[in-house]
């Protein structure tokens, strides 16, 4: 998925989705592997979920489609983020606001071309990207806030719905989520044992899951600064061990 909402689909394994080539004034935004017997779950920025065969998907080849005519989706609205998976994975939906839940991938699917309520947003927020979880019971959920802060808490203190808004995850007031004031920047699955390495400029700060041991807290808490410097993300590494 292109930054403008053009879809494509590449067969293929090992494929940099990054490098395949856009429309003069685009870029790439989101991708995701599956399989060919999978269907292809969308998401839009009011939180409604979609789904499409793969075999409706434009190869990969062109610069992709803008579905948003083939379906209903509301006026003003956009298609953000793809979803692929078996029907009994298990996925966080949650807004930038600060708002999760877990769910199974079979509860994003809609027949409808009109898609269906999956996300309610709270006032001005949109969806992130749909993390994929590995083990409910030992998973942890990490949260970086605008503001430079992190959070960790159990994936196991999440609600299980099938839709809605979900429970607060981080405190963060609701007055300056919806002002753009602060929100979520990032939000990730962290498998057990698990490193993380965040990248801002030409610096990184590598944590095991011991240092991240300081940023762990009970969901819904504020959450903890990072150091000065490292506050200001480019991007995410997760390592397993």
């Amino acid at each position: 998925m292109s930054e403008k909402g053009l879809i494509r689909c590449q067969k293929g394994h090992n494929i940099d989705a990054k490098s395949v080539g856009f429309k003069t004034g685009d870029d790439y935004f989101d991708a995701v592997e599956g399989m060919s017997n999978q269907a292809v779950h969308l998401i839009d920025t009011t939180g409604q979920s979609y789904t499409v065969d793969v075999d409706a998907l434009p190869s990969g080849r062109s610069k992709g489609d803008d579905l948003t005519g083939r379906l209903k989706v509301q006026k003003g609205a956009q298609l953000r983020h793809v979803v692929m998976g078996e029907s009994s994975d298990k996925i966080l939906m949650a807004s930038d606001a600060g708002y999760g839940f877990i769910c199974s991938i079979d509860d994003l699917t809609s027949k409808n071309r009109a898609g269906k309520s999956l996300l309610t947003l709270p006032e001005n927020a949109l969806p992130l990207p749909p993390q994929r979880l590995n083990d409910e019971l030992s998973d942890l959920i990490m949260i970086i806030t605008q503001g430079g802060r992190m959070l960790i808490f159990e994936a196991s203190e999440l609600p299980t719905m099938v839709k809605g808004k979900g429970n607060q995850m981080v405190s963060i007031p609701a007055s300056q989520a919806a002002s753009g004031e602060d929100k979520v920047a990032w939000l990730r699955v962290l498998p057990e044992n698990a490193s993380v390495t965040l990248h801002f400029g030409k610096r990184k700060l590598t944590m095991s899951m011991n240092e991240l041991q300081t940023f762990k807290a009970k969901r819904g808490r504020r959450g903890t600064s990072l150091p000065r410097g490292a506050q200001s993300i480019d991007h995410i590494d997760i390592e397993t061990h």
